[in-house]
Order: structure tokens, then sequence, then C-alpha cells
């Protein structure tokens, strides 16, 4: 089992942060499948003004961004 890192925040509303925070989790998934890692642990982040559901919808689709990239390179 591996931690992302903090500073990744899927919940994020603005997409220039939203799309960096992508990139990094995709990060975390390539080193997590690298090392032979079952689980990654993560944190949907801080909604920063936006509902609870709305960040929590976000957070999805940043982890379906981050793994759609990584299963079209492998």
């Amino acid at each position: 089992m591996i931690h992302d890192n903090y500073l990744i925040n899927l919940a994020q509303r603005t997409k220039s942060f939203w799309a960096k925070s992508v990139e990094a989790f995709r990060g975390e998934l390539e080193r997590a499948i690298a090392i032979g890692a079952e689980y990654l642990v993560a944190h949907p982040g801080n909604t920063k003004g936006q509902t609870v559901e709305q960040g929590i919808f976000r957070f999805l689709q940043g982890i379906s961004q981050a793994a759609a990239a990584l299963s079209s390179e492998n």
C-alpha cells in the first residue's frame, strides 16, 4: 500500500489546478503499478466553495481521467 501526495486536490474546481492534480495522480498510479502496490490511498482534497456532492463528482472525474490516460498508454 502506498499513499499519494497531499498536494493533489482532485475535488478542486479551478481547471488549471485540477488538471495539474490529475497529472500528479496519474504519476502516483504509474508508481503504484511500477512497484506492484495493491492499494493507493488518496484523499479527495478541498472542495473550495463547491458542495460536497460537486467535490465528490470532481474527485471521481479526476480519478477516471487519470486512469483512462494511463490505460490508453499501456
